[in-house]
């Protein structure tokens, strides 16, 4: 009964949105982590519905909404909802969002690795959010955001932020608060590599991170290379190969060393087949 409420669900939306987008990302792993079994299965299967709508006056409003978990046995689940208001005042933007590690987009530059935020970077976390971001001026951008665990009634906790491209290196920088922690990232692209730096730091309890990556388009193969610490250290290197556009293959390694979690310090490698549309 459940599956059936689902795909009425899905339908419904799909037929509310088809003038709009649908898009979405298929994802299946074989992932080995060292003294476990080899783990296979979908790690994603997300669908993705985004509208618009002009409302005068210089004014547009954009929506997204996703679902995940639609793959045989899983539990379907909301991803990113947002509604942003856009004019020639900037962009208000509220929803409920996955907040990434505010370092990792820019600082591990592309390349195709596991990623170590929850281990040794701090982990993204579920946020209800409200965003006010001013129009860019000279390619940069300033915003303020609020945010609080989702369905909290606690404070939001304010972060200001600058982001922007400055001789051909995208920036960021922002400092929040409530904690008093300063996040800075960069990335630029170098006689054929682009490379990444970033750094967390000056929050209460929790350990100053670094992160730096590199990565180099050979083709349709592109490699990489990164390494963060922070709760401990990890080394780690990727390569993906684009079938098209839109399907690629992938293998990555990742070693953690000196984590708080005995059971982090581990080896894990994987090779993942994503398709998106």
């Amino acid at each position: 009964m459940k599956k059936i409420l689902v795909a009425a669900t899905v339908m419904a939306l799909f037929g509310a949105v088809q003038a709009q987008t649908v898009s979405g990302t298929m994802r299946y792993d074989m992932t080995k982590v060292e003294d476990t079994a080899l783990a296979t299965g979908i790690a994603k299967s997300e669908i993705v519905f985004g509208a618009s709508e002009d409302l005068g006056n210089g004014m547009s409003l954009t929506a997204r909404m996703g679902l995940n978990g639609a793959a045989s046995g899983e539990t379907v689940a909301g991803t990113d909802a947002t509604i942003a208001i856009s004019g020639g005042f900037g962009t208000v933007t509220v929803g409920q969002l996955e907040i990434g590690n505010g370092i990792i987009d820019r600082a591990y530059a592309g390349a195709p690795v596991i990623g170590t935020d929850g281990t040794v970077l701090a982990a993204a976390a579920d946020k209800d959010m409200i965003k006010y971001a001013l129009p860019a001026i000279g390619g940069f951008t300033v915003a303020v955001s609020g945010t609080r665990d989702v369905d909290a009634t606690t404070s939001h906790a304010y972060t200001l932020g600058v982001s922007g491209a400055v001789a051909g290196i995208d920036t960021g920088v922002d400092y929040t608060e409530s904690t008093g922690r300063v996040r800075v990232s960069a990335s630029a692209e170098v006689m054929g590599l682009t490379v990444g730096a970033g750094w967390s730091g000056r929050e209460t309890d929790t350990a100053d991170s670094r992160a730096v990556g590199v990565s180099m388009p050979i083709g349709a193969l592109t490699v990489g290379a990164t390494r963060s610490s922070g709760d401990g250290s990890a080394n780690e290197f990727g390569a993906s190969y684009a079938l098209s556009k839109r399907t690629s293959v992938a293998y990555a390694y990742q070693t953690v060393s000196d984590n708080a979690t005995s059971a982090n310090n581990v080896y894990t490698s994987r090779v993942r087949l994503q398709h998106t549309f």
